[in-house]
């Protein structure tokens, strides 16, 4: 009865954390053809390239202290509080380390690129980093919860925001 239960929460979870994937994809797409439609070649060139600097970086923040607190919440959920607690202080601090890095080095990179115009983009898109890391620290807790369908609207809203 319980393999049964499992199997269908499994299911479950795949299905849904799948169908957020779709409609997220989706969702980027008319997003991505709205801009580059409303900005032109140019200007949408330089939202494409902040996009893949913040891409990388937010890419950091799923190397290891979400999976960390999913992990040790799901073994000791009595203490999932403390974990959770000391895992956003833990991504506070590195993404926020990150965004003063990108901020101060914003200028190097415009330069970098031989256009000025990108460095203050990039410091704004720099502020968006502590928050996208605190985020995952919250999305990866509710791996351990089962709560699949909160993730998958937590993710998406992540994704397209």
């Amino acid at each position: 009865m319980i393999s049964t239960k499992i199997s269908r929460s499994i299911i479950y979870g795949t299905l849904v954390l799948s169908m957020q994937e779709v409609i997220t994809c989706i969702a980027s797409f008319a997003a991505h053809c709205f801009a580059g439609r409303s900005l032109g070649p140019e200007l949408y060139g330089l939202f494409s390239l902040v996009l893949a600097i913040l891409s990388i970086l937010n890419f950091s923040f799923l190397l290891g202290i979400p999976y960390a607190v999913s992990k040790y919440t799901a073994e000791n959920i009595d203490r999932s509080f403390d974990l959770l607690t000391k895992g956003l202080k833990l991504q506070t601090v590195f993404a926020s380390v990150l965004a003063i890095l990108l901020f101060l080095g914003s200028e190097r990179i415009g330069e970098l690129l031989d256009n000025s115009s990108i460095a203050y983009l990039i410091q704004i898109a720099s502020l968006s980093l502590p928050f996208t890391g605190i985020s995952y620290i919250f999305i990866y807790s509710l791996i351990c919860q089962r709560a699949f369908k909160r993730q998958a609207i937590a993710l998406g809203a992540l994704t397209i925001f």
